[in-house]
């Protein structure tokens, strides 16, 4: 089984399916379809053969001759891969965007776009992603809003990349993102500390590791207060208006719903504030608001929203040292860098009301 293995490796580097290095030794192991033990016996037949170079904790480089092989030439360009085009992004998202895009041209980099639901779609997502990273050598690639499986295919090939947002353990990739869990379980805490005990995370169904990280932040700050008869639940919708107006109308027709509501998305934030306010409801007075994200246009609803702020320059400067660190093969000793963002108070998380609301 290990020489087969280690015919395996040999073809692939020969074919350039590899550049540089090897995909990690998990993502390897798994792609193989072998156990991490006989994959380390294969590259370390190759080690001895010259053919590869174990530089732990970095990772394994692939020689030619003796000698590490010669790098591409540079393209002095970046890929950001995202679903959908930038002017269709949230406000914030396209500003770190354009925030990223001014920093590499101070360098002589530039950034282009690559958008589309085919690069994200699971059937013949490797082949989609294959022919565009073939046709398009970006020296490093920017993942926006990336699901799971595409983070997948571009740790499991080794392709360069960094991701704009968070990463689950089953892409060890560098990123850059809010730090979604301790803002949730802040929030939680803000909610119970004005004596709301009914209390909701009203997000769009999906295995995104922000949402996930998010969700699980915010359970850890009700299960302090569980023995006070605090509770959270996850309202799940699938990011449509209509969607998220029914998940509304099933909280609303129980006989005790919840006071506080966590909503994630700015979009789906206003949509929630202005369709309580038309079913005359009060916010906060009869029922709180919070959005952990913000965008500028939410600075113009009334009353102003309790929200989470970050400072998009600062954030694309982040993503920028990251790629550059990538681009030059350098040691990178922290991959998840998360973010705390600023705490603002505004005027949509008030005091629980006593006794049940109007409906």
């Amino acid at each position: 089984m290990i020489t087969q293995v280690v015919g395996i490796l040999q073809d692939g580097i020969a074919g350039g399916k590899w550049q540089d290095w090897l995909p990690s030794e998990r993502a390897l192991a798994e792609q193989l379809h072998v156990s991490r033990n006989t994959l380390r016996a294969a590259i370390a037949q190759l080690c001895e053969q010259g053919v590869l170079e174990a530089r732990r904790p970095i990772g394994t480089r692939i020689m030619r001759g003796g000698k590490p092989q010669e790098p591409r030439a540079r393209t002095h360009t970046i890929g950001l891969l995202s679903p959908e085009p930038i002017d269709l992004f949230r406000p914030n998202v396209a500003l770190i965007i354009d925030e990223l895009r001014a920093q590499l041209a101070e360098i002589g980099y530039r950034l282009r776009v690559h958008h589309g639901d085919k690069y994200y779609a699971p059937q013949g997502l490797p082949r989609a992603l294959s022919g565009l990273v073939e046709g398009n050598p970006h020296d490093c690639w920017v993942l926006v809003m990336a699901t799971e499986e595409v983070k997948r295919w571009f740790y499991e090939t080794g392709v360069k990349c960094v991701v704009s947002g968070s990463c689950g353990p089953e892409a060890d990739l560098p990123f850059v993102d809010l730090d979604y869990r301790a803002l949730c379980r802040h929030a939680a805490g803000q909610m119970i500390a004005k004596g709301h005990k009914r209390l909701a995370y009203l997000a769009e169904k999906t295995n995104r590791t922000g949402v996930v990280d998010g969700l699980r932040g915010f359970l850890e700050g009700v299960e302090p207060a569980a023995a006070r008869g605090v509770t959270g639940e996850a309202v799940w919708h699938q990011a449509t208006a209509a969607s998220i107006t029914r998940a509304l109308e099933r909280l609303l027709a129980r006989k005790e719903w919840p006071t506080a509501l966590l909503v994630v998305n700015p979009n789906h934030y206003l949509l929630a504030l202005t369709w309580l306010q038309r079913r005359g409801l009060r916010v906060p007075e009869d029922i709180s608001l919070v959005s952990p994200d913000h965008d500028p246009f939410l600075s113009f609803t009334h009353p102003p929203p309790t929200h989470y702020a970050f400072n998009a320059h600062a954030f694309a400067k982040r993503l920028f040292k990251l790629i550059m660190l990538v681009v030059a093969d350098e040691v990178i000793t922290k991959k998840d860098i998360r973010i705390m963002p600023d705490y603002v108070k505004g005027a949509t998380l008030g005091e629980a009301a006593e006794g049940p609301p109007p409906v």
